[in-house]
């Protein structure tokens, strides 16, 4: 991290905690977690189905030998580095596949923390902030696994409203997470955000201009880049907490 951007999240913290009613946002994936080692599992496993052997012979030898990258956004990224070909057929039965098992409870457990997400929420949380995990995950879909994943990894979690997902599917995540923040307001008298995706971070900073905004530099949809400069995490909180350390 540089210097300028570790300074200006400290800052933000220590006068956001004079506020009465401080809240910290937190995205999950790719903010909090590292979800590649999900994908991975999941191409695993599309290579081991005995309909997919039978289907795609070569494709599922081939597959398992192709590394998912913590900057990659899904699997395409990763398949076309290795400059991986197949049939149409065959992409859309991995994408499937994929988006069936990516987008539930089953291989939830694989992702893994950016190192010391945990350590750094808790000291966000010491310093009198309610955290709260914002995350365009479904509620119906996803809530199980995301709750068992927060308590496996100790963040500081109060009840139910600590963790609020997406209940309409057909709502993008930007307006969902804005139409949330607009609501938090209300009880929330300064509110900073943690989140990967340029297109929430740019809808965010257009209808919520006073939320203070960081961005988590790790991988995200590739649809914008962020419009206004904010301060950026490289995929690890150490410098973050080894400044707060300092106070």
């Amino acid at each position: 991290m540089e210097k300028h951007d570790i300074n200006s999240i400290v800052s933000s913290l220590l006068s956001g905690q004079k506020s009465k009613q401080p809240l910290c946002l937190f995205d999950l994936d790719s903010t909090l977690y590292n979800v590649s080692p999900r994908t991975q599992k999941i191409l695993l496993e599309f290579c081991k189905d005995p309909e997919m052997v039978k289907a795609y012979p070569k494709e599922t030898q081939t597959i398992p030998t192709i590394s998912i990258s913590t900057e990659d956004w899904g699997f395409a990224e990763a398949l076309d580095r290795e400059n991986f070909q197949s049939s149409i057929t065959f992409f859309k039965d991995l994408n499937k596949f994929w988006r069936k098992y990516f987008f539930s409870n089953h291989y939830l457990e694989q992702d893994t923390l950016y190192t010391k997400a945990t350590e750094f929420v808790k000291k966000v949380e010491n310093l009198g902030f309610t955290i709260i995990y914002l995350t365009g995950r479904n509620q119906d879909l996803m809530r199980e696994g995301s709750l068992k994943n927060l308590l496996r990894d100790q963040f500081p979690y109060t009840d139910n409203s600590s963790l609020i997902m997406k209940t309409d599917k057909k709502l993008n995540d930007s307006l969902f997470k804005s139409n949330i923040i607009d609501d938090l307001k209300r009880k929330y008298d300064k509110i900073l955000f943690f989140e990967n995706e340029p297109t929430i971070i740019n809808k965010v900073h257009d209808d919520h201009p006073e939320v203070t905004l960081f961005f988590m530099d790790s991988t995200h949809s590739r649809q914008e880049n962020i419009k206004n400069k904010i301060p950026t995490i490289k995929q690890d909180f150490s410098p973050l907490c080894q400044a707060l350390d300092a106070f």
